[in-house]
């Protein structure tokens, strides 16, 4: 089964947050550049304990135009082929400019690995930057011996006293040793209601960009 993975939408939040990101025009860790880079991608998943999911990038202009450097280092181009079940990052780079690049992390999950639900209920979202966010996950087999490790290093199906922003949690059936993985956006409480109107857009390398905020 092929699984489709885009851009998640931004999340607008508190003032210094939306206009950085208005600005920068990104949704991932990159350099302003004058047009995208990185086009829809999706990853074939694997089966648990075998190496065939796969990673399928497009990019805009044609692959061409960029390097790929890809960790760990499992191709140098826009497609990895035999993957085992993990997170791959990928730096995509202009070669004509090598500072205007893109790091994207995708995660190949294991097809038939443990199943779980987020549950974040309105009162748990993070106010602004404040750490006051909690994530909590919910077992499709609430008989599965289930263990759970989050990107921050903390264990267990609720991850708390967070801030707004991603975090991948791997979820690991300890009877049988299959293991899947999660990324799971804590969204801001929205304190503010805002009208950005963006009035010019960045270029690559060029701080340029003006944006208005009506509050």
């Amino acid at each position: 089964m092929r699984q489709f993975l885009f851009f998640p939408p931004f999340q607008s939040g508190c003032l210094t947050l939306l206009i950085t990101c208005l600005l920068s025009g990104l949704s991932q860790a990159q350099t302003p550049c004058d047009h995208a880079i990185l086009g829809p991608y999706f990853a074939l998943n694997s089966v648990c304990g075998q190496n065939n999911g796969a990673i399928f990038l497009t990019t805009i202009g044609g692959d061409s135009l960029y390097t790929f450097a890809w960790t760990p280092n499992v191709s140098d181009n826009a497609q990895a082929n035999a993957l085992f079940a993990g997170s791959y990052r990928i730096k995509i780079a202009r070669k004509s400019d090598p500072a205007c690049f893109i790091d994207t992390l995708i995660i190949v999950n294991n097809s038939d690995g443990p199943q779980v639900d987020v549950n974040i209920q309105p009162s748990d979202t993070a106010n602004c930057t404040d750490s006051n966010g909690k994530l909590s996950l919910v077992p499709a087999d609430p008989n599965a011996n289930l263990s759970f490790t989050w990107s921050t290093g903390a264990t267990g199906p609720t991850l708390s006293g967070i801030k707004t922003g991603s975090y991948t949690v791997t979820i690991t059936n300890n009877s049988t040793g299959c293991f899947g993985i999660k990324s799971v956006y804590m969204p801001n409480r929205n304190l503010l209601t805002l009208t950005p109107l963006v009035e010019k857009y960045p270029k690559c390398g060029k701080p340029i960009g003006k944006v208005n905020i009506q509050v």
